[in-house]
């Protein structure tokens, strides 16, 4: 066993091969994201839209109403994190295991124990989310009347982005060198935190350059036909502090959900096809 641990610490996953065969997937058939996306989906775009819409509805001067509600990120949080994670348990079932139904018995279970590996990285992620401004506030307020207060303010802000951005890298690299529980508990074969952190070794950067190659071309082209439909439509760019108005946010709502399960398609086929030559194929030979 010690020897097969080894062993698949030294397979090097091909990052091209990886990508290209995500994009077969993902793309060779589309209809099979909207197959399994669709119910998910639906909820997502319902909890994206409609207070919005029934704000302009109801109260077509306070487009902010909606926001006003007690708790609703937190409600769009948990709604999100659990349609995420139901797409992704079927979507690396039909990937590593097409031939083999997953009954909803067993899809209940498998889903329960995504979520339990899930939910830490979810806290951690919302905790720095939450926290790094706080924190950030409270270390600008604490050295406002310092000598040199407008130097410490200046290195303040431009370290701010910096800091998030660095503790946002530090939790991806933690991610990704545990993420191949998930995967495991969808095939029925739990690695457990360790056991994942051990195959992954030596692969991590090649897990995250995989995803980055599948899904920054997509951004890219999201971005330049955004700004093509918008000057065609003679739509002017929306002002970040204000509103946006109800044609753009319909516009932006329903692509950010689509490319959503789309990425998270991706990154699920890239996972899985990791999953496949660091476990799958070390324990067949």
């Amino acid at each position: 066993m010690a020897a097969l641990e080894g062993e698949s610490g030294r397979v090097k996953v091909p990052i091209d091969r990886v990508a290209a065969a995500a994009y077969r997937v993902v793309f060779g058939r589309p209809g099979r994201v909207l197959e399994v996306a669709w119910l998910p989906m639906l909820v997502l775009l319902a909890v994206e839209l409609l207070p919005r819409l029934i704000s302009d509805y109801f109260w077509p001067d306070d487009t902010a109403a909606a926001a006003s509600l007690p708790g609703a990120d937190i409600a769009e949080t948990v709604i999100v994190m659990l349609c995420l994670s139901a797409f992704a348990v079927r979507w690396h079932h039909l990937v590593l295991a097409a031939d083999r139904p997953l009954p909803l018995r067993r899809f209940l279970a498998v889903w329960a124990r995504f979520l339990g590996y899930s939910l830490p990285f979810y806290l951690v992620m919302l905790a720095v989310a939450a926290g790094a401004p706080v924190a950030l506030h409270a270390l600008s307020a604490a050295i406002t009347d310092h000598p040199i207060a407008g130097l410490s303010e200046l290195f303040t802000e431009n370290t701010a982005d910096a800091l998030v951005a660095v503790i946002a890298l530090a939790i991806s690299l933690v991610v990704a060198r545990c993420s191949l529980v998930f995967p495991a508990v969808v095939i029925g074969q739990p690695l457990g935190l360790a056991g994942a952190w051990r195959h992954m070794r030596g692969n991590t950067w090649r897990f995250l350059a995989a995803t980055l190659l599948v899904t920054t071309p997509i951004l890219l082209l999201v971005w330049l036909l955004l700004d093509l439909i918008l000057e065609g439509a003679h739509l002017p760019l929306p002002d970040p502090l204000a509103p946006p108005p109800t044609e753009l946010f319909l516009l932006n709502g329903v692509l950010t959900i689509v490319l959503l399960f789309l990425f998270a398609a991706l990154g699920a086929t890239v996972l899985a096809d990791f999953y496949r030559r660091l476990v799958l194929h070390v324990r067949s030979n």
